[in-house]
């Protein structure tokens, strides 16, 4: 059996896949994070050319609700089932928070089996004092088999350790850290301007309104309403696994051609230079989507990162792989980040090439190439597709 991870070149936006293929090179199990994107013909031409034979998706991980990380969900419905999607939960007394930015895809709040179109919808809880773990790594937490949840709508703790029928090993733990403190200032502004929270899901209402409640989100999320994700771990279920990995990447002359320079193995085309990547890093990846790592959990009054490393105590040196937060941006990255997680030795993102905001900082991925690790950038470019293969 082999995993092969994809981070699929879609420009703004994420879409990353993981599909367990057996001996007969068939799919044993399908699993995605984020679909979606800005540019909507580039990311339906992925969909198609990634999807067109994948008739089944065993879990659909969603970060959270902007349009660049769930507007091809539909795409992605015309060809393919999806059995089980794992959300974040919100409360249903801030949903408003995400409706206004949702547009046309409301419904992934309001009616997600609807939307989803699956057999089952799990939503996380946020994060609490009570999920942290012991930090005694040789404890081993058991996964629940996500074949065994019934149909329907379940809530789980944030940290359940998820996993597949015939994939005993391999387990998927998701982690939701709310927005209490960014609702609340906004629903304060909004107050100010006499604007009615409640009305947000109105289309008429926000037409009607839509400079104040602009103005109002801009001011208090100036970089978009999510500034906190379902974060994921996608690796072994117990500490002492090691897995060997062999990374492919085609890149042209973006930053990670240097760090590509010194392997052994070299292919080429007419077309465009490539580089074939074989090295020992351990198997599992953290899906940071578009996280603050410096924002304040309200309930442990601790920094983001420095909470999660507790989470994952007993996983954490499993981690190879890396996603930079919210595209490469510099307020959402934490200094600390590599020294938390010291055997991660690939760092990659996920961007668009002609975007507006800075996407990536050159400046983080200077740093990272300074501490000797790796960066990939993954654009709208196709010959940028970053791919792990693990074996």
């Amino acid at each position: 059996m082999k995993l092969l991870r994809t981070v699929h070149p879609i420009g703004q936006g994420t879409f990353i896949s993981e599909r367990f293929i057996g001996a007969d090179e068939t799919d044993l199990a399908v699993v995605v994070y984020d679909c979606g994107s800005n540019n909507t013909t580039i990311l339906k031409r992925e969909i198609s050319s990634s999807f067109g034979n994948i008739k089944e998706i065993d879990i659909l991980f969603i970060s959270h609700f902007d349009s660049d990380h769930v507007n091809g969900v539909r795409e992605l419905l015309k060809n393919t089932k999806i059995k089980t999607v794992v959300v974040p939960l919100i409360d249903k007394k801030n949903r408003w928070f995400y409706l206004y930015q949702l547009g046309n895809e409301r419904d992934v709040l309001l009616n997600p089996l609807d939307y989803f179109k699956a057999e089952k919808i799990i939503e996380v809880r946020p994060v609490s004092t009570n999920d942290v773990p012991t930090s005694n790594p040789n404890q081993r937490q058991e996964s629940l088999r996500i074949d065994g949840i019934p149909p329907g709508n379940h809530t789980y703790s944030s940290g359940t350790a998820f996993s597949l029928n015939g994939l005993p090993r391999w387990s998927y733990r998701p982690y939701n850290f709310d927005e209490s403190t960014r609702i609340a200032a906004l629903e304060s502004v909004l107050q100010n301007l006499k604007i009615d929270k409640k009305c947000l899901n109105d289309p008429a209402y926000i037409e009607g309104h839509y400079r104040k409640i602009n103005d109002a989100y801009k001011k208090v999320c100036s970089d978009g309403a999510n500034k906190s994700s379902l974060i994921v771990y996608s690796g072994p279920l117990y500490w002492e696994c090691s897995i060997k990995t062999y990374m492919g990447c085609a890149c042209t002359d973006c930053c990670t051609k240097a760090k590509h320079s010194s392997m052994d193995t070299f292919l080429t085309t007419d077309l465009l230079p490539q580089t074939i990547c074989e090295k020992r890093i351990r198997a599992a990846c953290l899906y940071l989507g578009d996280t603050d790592l410096n924002q304040m959990n309200s309930t442990t009054k601790m920094d983001i990162l420095t909470d999660l490393c507790q989470y994952l105590s007993g996983v954490k040196d499993n981690i190879g792989t890396i996603q930079l937060p919210h595209h490469g941006a510099r307020r959402n990255y934490n200094q600390k980040l590599p020294s938390s997680f010291p055997n991660a030795k690939i760092y990659f993102v996920s961007f668009g090439s002609s975007n507006i905001y800075g996407h990536p900082s050159n400046a983080i991925i200077g740093q990272l190439l300074a501490q000797g690790l790796q960066v990939v950038r993954v654009c709208n470019q196709r010959q940028t597709a970053f791919i792990e293969i693990i074996y």
